[in-house]
């Protein structure tokens, strides 16, 4: 759903449908668990909703959890064992945002209370609002797609700062009003930001205010439609045969190397899962991973 021409959090890219999936640790088990959170209703108009909780380890299942408050449909952020989602305050009684947390090892939920000029909400807002690990900290992001800015906060010691604020205007493919931009990472040598719209990736360096593009989905699947056609051919290997140096245009070097190699991909992340599903499907399965472009 879009208000006006504002994305909201309904048809952004991190959206999986109903759920909302997060991957913990178990410190007291030593194991991986998913905890997946469904709504089996959810009516923006009258407030109702009903969702259920459960945690999935390798050895075990545990249903009938339940958080305190609703959640938004955006991806949780996971931090020394707990993990964190910023609470839907559409489906709430109070115009106020809370972060609701889950306990991974205790099993238990909990609120933590948002930095102030995130937690006020307005029903007429245009502004967005979701929760990321930044350089190992828990942090608040406010996404206004008015002013085309990125307020981050982060949580130290129990007290929320600004950390960080990042531009977005003038930025083709990152405008917050048909994008939900969500910070990745911080490069501890210079401080610029990898951004992930779930289409684009891209490095925006706050000294200058400027994104340098990374990884652009839609030039690789424009140009991936025109190797169907005689002028870009792949081989049985999944090796371009033809039009090579069109498909490494669509693909910004990241200090010189091509983000599509093998050994690169695995260190980057990349899109959401959901955003691969119009990949154009060949007779053979290949993936990104497999194209040799050097």
């Amino acid at each position: 759903m879009k208000r006006g021409n504002v994305c909201t959090l309904e048809d952004h890219a991190f959206a999986v449908g109903n759920k909302n999936v997060g991957l913990g640790f178990n410190l007291l088990k030593q194991e991986h668990v998913v905890v997946e959170i469904f709504y089996h209703l959810k009516d923006f108009e009258s407030r109702q909703y009903f969702l259920t909780c459960s945690v999935i380890g390798l050895t075990s299942i545990q249903h009938n959890l339940e958080p305190h408050l609703p959640i938004n449909s955006m991806p949780p952020a996971y931090v020394a064992g707990v993990l964190y989602w910023m609470s839907e305050p559409r489906l709430m009684q109070i115009h106020k945002r809370v972060i609701v947390s889950f306990d991974v090892t205790k099993m238990m939920f909990d609120l933590v209370p948002c930095p102030s000029p995130i937690a006020m909400w307005s029903d007429t807002s245009p502004c967005q609002a979701f929760v990321v690990e930044l350089e190992g900290m828990l942090c608040a992001v406010l996404a206004d797609p008015v002013t085309e800015e990125l307020d981050i906060w982060k949580l130290e010691h129990g007290i929320w700062n600004r950390a960080y604020k990042v531009y977005l205007e003038g930025w083709s493919g990152y405008s917050l009003a048909a994008n939900i931009v969500v910070p990745l990472i911080v490069d501890p040598r210079d401080g610029r930001i990898l951004v992930n719209t779930g289409r684009k990736l891209g490095l925006y360096d706050p000294a200058r205010r400027m994104i340098e593009d990374l990884y652009d989905l839609d030039g690789v699947l424009q140009v991936a439609s025109r190797g169907q056609s005689s002028r870009l051919g792949m081989n049985q290997d999944g090796h371009i045969t033809e039009g090579e140096q069109s498909f490494k245009k669509c693909v910004v070097s990241l200090h010189g190397e091509n983000p599509l190699d093998s050994k690169i991909l695995p260190l980057v992340p990349l899109l959401y899962e959901e955003s691969l599903a119009s990949y154009p499907p060949t007779q053979s399965s290949w993936g990104l991973q497999q194209l040799n472009l050097r």
